[in-house]
């Protein structure tokens, strides 16, 4: 669960669920190792193992997520257009977000 707030004065909880063809909605993925927020897009990107990445919009069930390699996902970044990420094994990997 995360805890949004628009002003710090009323917060609200943001379940993890998501949606993925492959994957029945409503299984959330592991526990996150990192989070990035992009700015521009109003939205958070977070690292999971076994290569997840979830993207995480202002929509409340817009909630998606990716497999991007085998390898855990311990860290991510990024600028306005792009994601950087890493995980276990050397594993790097740039995405563009716009």
């Amino acid at each position: 669960v995360l805890m949004f707030s628009t002003g710090g004065k009323v917060w609200t909880e943001r379940k993890l669920d998501y949606t993925v063809e492959q994957v029945s909605p409503g299984i959330r993925p592991d526990t996150p190792f990192d989070m990035f927020y992009d700015h521009p897009a109003d939205q958070f990107f977070i690292a999971f193992a076994k290569g997840k990445l979830m993207k995480l919009t202002s929509c409340t069930h817009c909630n998606e997520v990716a497999v991007i390699t085998e390898e855990d996902l311990t860290g991510i970044s990024g600028n306005d257009n792009t994601l950087m990420i890493v995980g276990s094994n050397f594993f790097i990997k740039s995405l563009n977000i716009r």
